[in-house]
């Protein structure tokens, strides 16, 4: 009897266990009562911290800024066009320019004769679309780099891993008269020593080149690149790097350069 008592027992308590299973999921009802739906999850894009496949993600849903944001590309620089990499008609640059691009924040900036974003990029000193430097006579370029990219405009080119780098051009002076290079180069390279990891995001900006052919679309915080203005009116600044791929031997390279003008 004691046996047979004991067996009863657990079977109710086995019974009770799978009705609260019941009740608790998705889609039940109790008494013909539908469940609480759940809360709208808030959208991927534009919540402020990295999620999965993001290359950026600045807090809001705005295009043209830090982070651009187009339909159905949120959060990300190579699937939406924005890249700066040279001419795509040039073979150089079909083949081998995702493997470093640029991102500048220049809503107004029109594109070059191929209708992709140009190298050349040109602001309005005090203009607070594209000079992020408060001080009058100077212009603050607010750039992104992005290496070993999955670049929509470049389809034939194969991001193949970026095995060196090298900062070309500015390069660190001791003349008093080359500090703002100085600064320039100083924050380009802090950003390519600093990139973030799709496909690791909650890291943040920790990698660095050398990067391999699967390590893809890895992109810098953005940093700003000073241009003084001086006494003409206009100045010009150039940030250029070279980068030799991983893949092939021997090592192809390819020069990524990025001319900035601030005008009066």
């Amino acid at each position: 009897m004691h046996r047979t008592a004991t067996v009863r027992i657990r079977a109710r308590l086995v019974a009770a266990a799978l009705a609260l299973v019941a009740a608790a999921a998705p889609g039940s009802a109790r008494g013909g009562i539908a469940p609480e739906p759940l809360p709208t999850p808030d959208p991927t894009c534009g919540n402020g911290r990295f999620d999965w496949d993001e290359e950026c993600d600045d807090g809001n849903l705005e295009a043209g800024d830090d982070c651009p944001v187009v339909a159905g590309q949120e959060c990300r620089y190579s699937s939406n066009g924005v890249l700066i990499h040279g001419d795509p008609r040039s073979r150089r640059v079909r083949e081998r320019g995702c493997l470093f691009a640029w991102y500048v924040v220049n809503p107004h900036q029109p594109p070059n004769r191929a209708g992709t974003p140009d190298e050349r990029q040109a602001c309005r000193d005090q203009d607070p679309t594209c000079d992020f430097d408060p001080a009058p006579g100077r212009c603050g370029f607010r750039v992104v780099a992005c290496l070993n990219n999955d670049d929509v405009n470049l389809p034939q080119c194969e991001p193949t891993g970026i095995s060196a780098l090298r900062i070309a051009r500015p390069q660190p002076s001791a003349s008093p008269g080359r500090a703002q290079a100085n600064a320039n180069f100083a924050g380009l390279a802090h950003a390519i020593e600093h990139l973030h990891d799709p496909g690791d995001p909650h890291f943040g900006w920790v990698d660095a080149p050398a990067l391999r052919p699967r390590d893809r679309n890895y992109c810098s915080a953005p940093f700003v690149v000073g241009v003084e203005r001086g006494r003409r009116g206009e100045a010009k600044e150039k940030l250029v790097v070279d980068v030799w791929d991983w893949a092939s031997e021997p090592r192809r390279k390819f020069r990524s350069t990025l001319r900035l003008q601030c005008t009066g």
